[in-house]
C-alpha cells in the first residue's frame, strides 16, 4: 500500500514539474498561428484587390468622360454647320452688293466671254465672285490653240489676269478650266433694256427714238497689245531651306519674261508681300525668323512692265536645329583622330566637316547619330574641324573650329 501511494506521488509530482516548467503560452500557440494566418490572408487579399479595385475606378472615369464628349459632338457638329452656312451667306452677301454697287452683270461677263472663245465652245459651269474672279469650266470640239486662246483673252480689255489651271484631251474634244480675273472697263448700263423674253440678251446702248434721254456712250475697247508684251506665268516654283534663317527659290524661266518679282506671305492665304525683283529666276531670302513658315509667289515682268498671274504658292517650313558646341579634336592612335562635340536636343543627327586649312576648302567626313567620330587614315598634319546639327534633313549653323596636328602619325 504504501510502494503503491509513494509510485502515484511521483507521477503526480513529476507532471506538476512539467507543468511548471513549461513555457509561457505553449497552450495557446495554437490558436496565436491561426490568428496570425488568418490575418495575413485578409492582409494579402487586400492588397491583390487595390489593383483591381484602381482599374474599376480608371474605366468608371474613362467611361463618364466619354459620355460628356460624346453629348457635346452633336453640339459641336451643329455649331460648324452654323458657321459653314454664315461663311456662305456672308460670301453671297458681298457677291450680291459688288453686283449692285459697282453694276456688274454675270450674264453679260459670260456673254463677252463667249464672243471669246472658239466656235463650238460649251459653257458647263460658270461662276463669278465678289473678287471678280472668274472660274470656268468648257469643252472645246476641233482642234485649239492654247497660246492664241491665252493671247486673245488676256488682249481682249474684259480680263486682266488669264490663268489655264488644267486641260484634258477625249476625242475630237478638249475640256478646259480657267480661271479668269475681270478688269470691270464694261458694266451694265441702268438704263439698258433687255428683252424680256431672254435676259441674257444685251440691249444695243444709246439713244433710240422712243427714249428722250441721254445715255452714255459706250467706252471704246481698249487698242490690243502684241503678245510680246505679255509675260507668261513662273511655273514649278521650288522653295528649300539652306540654313537657320535662309530660303532659296527657283522656278522655270517665263516667256518674254525680263524680270520677276518675288512675294512672300507667312500662310498660303495671307497677305503676300513684295520682296524682291530679280533678272533670274533665282532668289535667295535671308534674315528670317526660325523655325522658318513661309509661303512664295512669283511674277514675271515683260519689258513694258507688265506683270503675269500668280501661280499657285509654294511654302518651306522647319525648325532649324542649333549649332553643337563644345567641340573637341584630340589623336588617339597613328593616323586617327577622335573627334567629340556636346548633344543638341532638336538633333537627329550630325555632320561633321574636316578641312586642311582654317579658311578650307572642307570634306564631309561622316553624318553620325552620336557625338563622336573617329577619323582615320590620316597622314601627318594639322586638321579643322566643325560640326552641324541635322533635324528633319534640314541643316543647322557649323560649330566654331577645333584644330588638332599629327605629328610622326599621331
Amino acid at each position: 500500500m504504501r510502494e503503491k501511494v509513494q509510485f502515484n506521488f511521483a507521477a503526480r509530482w513529476e507532471a506538476e514539474m512539467a507543468t511548471v516548467f513549461a513555457p509561457a503560452g505553449s497552450f495557446r500557440r495554437p490558436s496565436r498561428i491561426i490568428v496570425l494566418g488568418a490575418s495575413g490572408g485578409i492582409v494579402l487579399l487586400v492588397l491583390a484587390c487595390l489593383p483591381w479595385g484602381y482599374h474599376y475606378k480608371l474605366n468608371y472615369d474613362l467611361q463618364a468622360v466619354n459620355q460628356k464628349i460624346s453629348a457635346m459632338l452633336p453640339v459641336e457638329l451643329q455649331v460648324k454647320k452654323l458657321n459653314d452656312l454664315k461663311t456662305k451667306v456672308q460670301a453671297e452677301k458681298q457677291f450680291l452688293e459688288t453686283v449692285i454697287n459697282d453694276n456688274y452683270d454675270p450674264i453679260i461677263v459670260l456673254n463677252q466671254l463667249k464672243t471669246l472663245l472658239p466656235a463650238g465652245t460649251e459653257v458647263h459651269s460658270f461662276a463669278f465672285g465678289s473678287d471678280k474672279k472668274v472660274n470656268i469650266s468648257l469643252t472645246v470640239t476641233g482642234p485649239l490653240d492654247l497660246a492664241r486662246l491665252w493671247v486673245s483673252l488676256q488682249n481682249s480689255g474684259v480680263f486682266e489676269g488669264v490663268n489655264i489651271q488644267s486641260v484634258s484631251l477625249e476625242e475630237k474634244v478638249q475640256n478646259l478650266s480657267l480661271s479668269l480675273t475681270y478688269n470691270g472697263t464694261v458694266r451694265l448700263n441702268n438704263n439698258q433694256n433687255t428683252d424680256a423674253g431672254d435676259p441674257t440678251k444685251i440691249a444695243p446702248q444709246g439713244n433710240t427714238s422712243d427714249s428722250k434721254s441721254t445715255t452714255e456712250k459706250p467706252k471704246a475697247p481698249p487698242v490690243s497689245k502684241p503678245a510680246s508684251d505679255y509675260p507668261g506665268i513662273p511655273q514649278h516654283v521650288n522653295a528649300i531651306v539652306q540654313g537657320p534663317d535662309k530660303v532659296v527659290v527657283d522656278w522655270d524661266r517665263a516667256i518674254n519674261a525680263i524680270t520677276y518679282n518675288v512675294y512672300r506671305a507667312t500662310s498660303p492665304e495671307g497677305d503676300y508681300i513684295k520682296v524682291a525683283n530679280v533678272t533670274v529666276p533665282h532668289f535667295e531670302d535671308n534674315g528670317l525668323a526660325n523655325p522658318l513658315t513661309y509661303y512664295y509667289k512669283i511674277k514675271s515682268v515683260s519689258k513694258n512692265g507688265i506683270e503675269s498671274s500668280f501661280d499657285n504658292p509654294v511654302g518651306v517650313t522647319g525648325n532649324i536645329p542649333e549649332a553643337p558646341s563644345g567641340v573637341s579634336t584630340i589623336p588617339v592612335a597613328p593616323g586617327q583622330i577622335r573627334v567629340t562635340w556636346n548633344s543638341v536636343s532638336s538633333a537627329t543627327a550630325y555632320k561633321v566637316y574636316r578641312g586642311g586649312a582654317e579658311n578650307g576648302p572642307f570634306v564631309i567626313v561622316g553624318i553620325v547619330t552620336e557625338t563622336k567620330l573617329l577619323d582615320s587614315g590620316l597622314p601627318v598634319g594639322i586638321y579643322y574641324y566643325k560640326v552641324s546639327s541635322l533635324s528633319e534633313n534640314l541643316e543647322g549653323p557649323c560649330s566654331a573650329l577645333d584644330s588638332v596636328a599629327l605629328v610622326n602619325g599621331k
